[in-house]
């Protein structure tokens, strides 16, 4: 039965002797110091040899120092009837009192701070879901701790029914074991843990309810947080227009520009045909004379340079109605009769 891990429960076991009297009892139980310490105790009450034997694994140094000095006083509650037993609950129950208290402070930090002055907020929401956690923990060790309470309660009451069923003789030699009433002191704790375990029941819905609102204040910090992005990416779209509106305009001064170089080319080219001797008209008098054939340089400039210009045009349409088709084939849907399709409407070109 004695293992690494804690038992089960808890255990009394009694063997009779001649005439049904009780010889022996042994109690078995195990506590838990703490939240790393963890113990078995076993007593034997030996009626026959008229001796107490205990027998405890792992017991804690701070319980064993306390053992150890009550071994040298007489008359103390080590020298009762499992007096031993009352001293390793008392000394387990003083470990869980610092752990609560230690938590009641902890939350105390926290209720009495304005949740927006938490630098971390992540940080501050996992030690409260570690709070929260422990909280529980502790209600459920103190509920063990009060279950095995009453367990050794009745285990003193079956334990003093044994004696008075002792002949006279053998009765008479267990008076020195009963001076301290040993089930008093244990209802005492099992009545303070209970108490303990209400402030824990407390503790934790108060840390549960500030884990709440921490977490509101995250979720409102992380709101306007995005808020503020969504401004700034609003400015950066305002600017990015901006700097579309320009473009436009530049490319609307390159188109005019184009314009004009297309308007001058029919006549620069026709200006180069005529500037070639086949179309000279010097005659050997000294001084500039203006041929007779000027005329002709009109009549087939200015054709030339219409059907550039239309040319020009036509194929600035089609190359447009190119780019619209190939949009309305990603965004599926006609951009060329929707103003949605131009987010930047001033962009659309109008030439």
């Amino acid at each position: 039965m004695f293992n690494a891990q804690v038992w089960e429960g808890n255990a009394c076991f009694t063997e009779f002797g001649d005439q049904d009297h009780p010889t022996r009892i042994s109690i078995f139980h195990r506590d838990e110091c703490g939240w790393n310490e963890r113990f078995q105790i076993t007593s034997v009450v030996d009626f026959s040899s008229k001796q107490v034997t205990y027998l405890v694994i792992g017991c804690p140094e701070s319980s064993l120092s306390r053992i150890k000095t009550g071994a040298v006083e007489s008359q103390t509650v080590l020298h009762s009837l499992l007096g031993l037993d009352t001293l390793l609950l008392d000394d387990c129950f003083r470990q869980w009192k610092q752990l609560i208290n230690r938590y009641r402070a902890e939350l105390l930090d926290y209720e009495y701070e304005d949740p927006e002055v938490h630098g971390d907020m992540r940080a501050a929401k996992i030690r409260l879901h570690n709070l929260c956690s422990d909280l529980h923990r502790l209600c459920a060790h103190l509920g063990d701790f009060i279950e095995r309470g009453d367990f050794l309660v009745r285990a003193y009451a079956h334990v003093h029914s044994c004696i008075k069923a002792q002949p006279g003789q053998s009765r008479a030699s267990w008076i020195r074991l009963q001076h301290a009433r040993t089930d008093e002191m244990i209802a005492y704790l099992i009545s303070s843990a209970k108490t303990c375990r209400a402030w824990a029941q407390d503790y934790l819905g108060r840390a549960n309810t500030r884990e709440n609102i921490v977490w509101h204040f995250s979720a409102q910090r992380n709101s306007n947080i995005n808020e503020e992005n969504s401004r700034i990416n609003i400015g950066i779209a305002s600017l990015t227009r901006d700097i579309a509106k320009e473009a436009h305009k530049d490319s609307r001064a390159m188109v005019a520009l184009n314009v004009l170089a297309v308007a001058f080319l029919p006549g620069t080219f026709v200006a180069g045909i005529f500037s070639m001797v086949f179309f000279t008209s010097s005659d050997g008098s000294p001084g500039f004379h203006t041929s007779g054939w000027l005329w002709l340089y009109f009549i087939i400039t200015v054709p030339l340079t219409a059907v550039t210009f239309f040319a020009w045009r036509g194929w600035r349409r089609r190359t447009r109605r190119k780019d619209l088709d190939s949009e309305e084939a990603v965004f599926g849907s006609n951009l060329s009769s929707s103003e949605s399709a131009y987010p930047l409407g001033c962009v659309r070109n109008t030439i």
